[in-house]
């Protein structure tokens, strides 16, 4: 038979309140470390940059094919320099680029709405993209991610 009477509960101890908060907070911790937001942000920013490369690599081959040059101002043997409007401190956040940048902008305007600009730079002010390219002298065109976080990231055709 059971019993109707209803049971009368104790309040929990102080001390199994901290126990309860302790494990809570084990908890947290474990599954905040595992997660790591900060990683998980960089591989997004470095996500970003990989689809942005690709963008400007495939307007710069449209316009090569349409017109069977490449964009003003870029030459076979070109070293590589960051894309924008900066007239120095090209190497400022591309490491290794020339000292001033190169806008393509006008040129790819039919094949990208505008130069994309790396997640870390807020916005173009200074004249940086915080993308550069290159150009061998068998015209192998290639384009840097230049804040890329977790690796290198380039893209070549």
């Amino acid at each position: 038979m059971v019993d109707t009477k209803q049971q009368k509960h104790r309040p929990l101890t102080t001390l199994e309140l901290f126990v309860v908060l302790f494990i809570i907070a084990v908890l947290a911790f474990v599954v905040f470390t595992a997660l790591n937001p900060n990683e998980r942000m960089a591989d997004a920013r470095d996500a970003e940059r990989i689809i942005e490369m690709h963008a400007v690599m495939t307007a710069i081959h449209q316009y090569t094919v349409d017109t069977g040059a490449l964009p003003e101002g870029m030459i076979a043997g070109m070293p590589e320099t960051q894309l924008g409007t900066c007239a120095t401190g090209g190497s400022q956040f591309c490491k290794g680029a020339q000292e001033s940048c190169l806008s393509i902008d006008a040129s790819l305007q039919p094949y990208l709405e505008s130069m994309p600009i790396d997640p870390l730079l807020s916005s173009r002010s200074q004249g940086f993209s915080g993308y550069s390219v290159s150009v061998s002298e068998d015209q192998v065109i290639t384009v840097f991610a230049c804040g890329a976080e977790k690796a290198d990231l380039s893209v070549s055709r």
